[in-house]
């Protein structure tokens, strides 16, 4: 046996040995019955993980309709990281479902609060314009929000920015994220 057989088979070796520690590394599912217990309390932090587990059925069989109760009900207190994420979740999911305007506001609440993909879905609504939410196209509403998403290094913003650009769409000045709010 050379060298680099000796390498191969210690390097398959530890992999084996990796694979044996497995199910103490793999995380375990939420504990669902203390989940609800809390969460029917008022704990948003149970609420928006119950949410989690229902829409990935982690847990729990796959339930998207209560994910997105369990999330809507965490997303009323306000949990600064999670409230975000949990409005801008609700928001899209709502809007995408049923295209609904209670949807859209939830995401506007989640961009409020600087979340940067909800900043980057309210750029994308006003680019194209949205008939179900009565979003209008609306270039430099898109760029408002683009600008302060790609300000938290949203690549995709950057490039929205960048192609409405070269469409004619905004102008220099709106498509320089790095620059302060043109007037």
């Amino acid at each position: 046996m050379n060298l680099r057989q000796i390498a191969c088979h210690f390097v398959l070796l530890c992999i084996i040995a990796g694979c044996l520690n497995l199910p103490s590394v793999v995380a375990q599912a939420p504990n669902i019955p203390a989940l609800h217990k809390q969460a029917k309390e008022g704990n948003a932090e149970a609420q928006y993980e119950l949410a989690k587990a229902y829409l990935s059925g982690t847990g729990v069989p796959k339930d998207s309709k209560q994910g997105v109760d369990w999330l809507r009900k965490a997303a009323n207190w306000s949990i600064p990281r999670r409230a975000r994420t949990g409005d801008h979740v609700y928001g899209r999911r709502a809007i995408h479902s049923e295209g609904s305007k209670q949807g859209l506001e939830w995401l506007r609440k989640s961009a409020a609060q600087g979340y940067g993909p909800a900043e980057y879905n309210l750029g994308s609504l006003y680019r194209r314009g949205d008939e179900a939410t009565g979003i209008p196209k609306k270039p430099h509403e898109a760029a408002n929000w683009f600008r302060k998403a790609a300000r938290q290094q949203g690549a995709n913003s950057q490039t929205g920015l960048q192609e409405m650009l070269q469409q004619g769409l905004i102008s220099r000045q709106e498509a320089n994220w790095q620059a302060s709010e043109p007037l």
